[in-house]
């Protein structure tokens, strides 16, 4: 029977899977195989739009745990929208943060873009909403925000 000694594969084991003690043997024999997981964390977007003085939501999943590593927001409104706000909002340990926000007061069609990357990227709560919203006193405003998350 061949045995090889793997402390470099026992302790990558026992750190993932957070085992202590005797869980895991200090030889590999060819009984015991080690299985890695060589795919990547599934990357994926949520897009989120509003119209108008409306909210546009998407929720988590709650079976992965989500982590944000960039956002955009982009804003248009016609000449008649004055006074808006748009901004999209995650739920981060219980609490909702402003993740971007375009403001404008002007009585001039627009078009604007925001972005931002996190590094590290901030883990969002499970099963919460993520949300864009546009407040405006009279006219035409559209927002889109796209998410860029990491789900592990």
């Amino acid at each position: 029977m061949a045995y090889h000694y793997q402390p470099g594969i026992i302790k990558n084991l026992s750190d993932f899977w957070k085992l202590k003690g005797d869980a895991l043997p200090n030889i590999l024999d060819e009984t015991i195989t080690p299985v890695f997981d060589v795919l990547p964390p599934a990357n994926y977007t949520i897009e989120i739009s509003a119209v108008n003085a409306t909210t546009g939501t998407s929720t988590t999943n709650a079976n992965f745990e989500h982590y944000l590593y960039g956002a955009v927001l982009t804003v248009i409104k016609d000449v008649t929208a004055t006074s808006t706000l748009s901004t999209v909002t995650a739920v981060v340990d219980g609490r909702t943060f402003h993740i971007l926000e375009i403001a404008s007061l002007t009585l001039t069609p627009q078009e604007n873009t925001v972005s931002v990357n996190f590094y590290p990227p901030v883990k969002i709560d499970t099963n919460s909403l993520v949300s864009v919203t546009n407040t405006t006193n009279v006219g035409n405003v559209t927002s889109r925000a796209i998410l860029h998350t990491r789900r592990m």
